[in-house]
């Protein structure tokens, strides 16, 4: 495999006018090989100068005409790495979640919140 190549892993898990999604996809990062999987976090950095961030894969697939080879990921920045940035409050735990009276660590099954 090449440096700086990309290969899905497994077969296609789905297909959808133009896409094929896939489960994972292989790469080689500073001499050694990586698998990520969907599900998977990683760290990432959208731009040069930008504050690192993670990232959780959320979906892979390839347009078929073209064959580009397509990711979306869910991205996780520090409050600091944000516009309004970090407040007082970040990192405090709130009171649990009050049900009916009583206090419960979720909603019964079934409810909307």
């Amino acid at each position: 495999m090449e440096p700086n190549s990309v290969k899905w892993v497994g077969s296609p898990c789905g297909l959808h006018g133009p896409y094929i999604f896939y489960k994972a996809f292989h790469f080689h990062l500073e001499r050694s090989a990586r698998i990520l999987s969907l599900g998977d976090f990683f760290l990432v950095r959208c731009a040069p100068g930008e504050p690192v961030c993670i990232a959780e894969l959320q979906l892979l697939w390839e347009e078929r005409t073209s064959g580009q080879l397509l990711s979306s990921s869910k991205l996780y920045f520090l409050p600091e790495d944000t516009p309004v940035g970090r407040s007082s409050d970040h990192g405090e735990v709130i009171n649990p979640c009050v049900w009916g009276g009583r206090e419960v660590l979720e909603p019964p099954s079934g409810s909307i919140v």
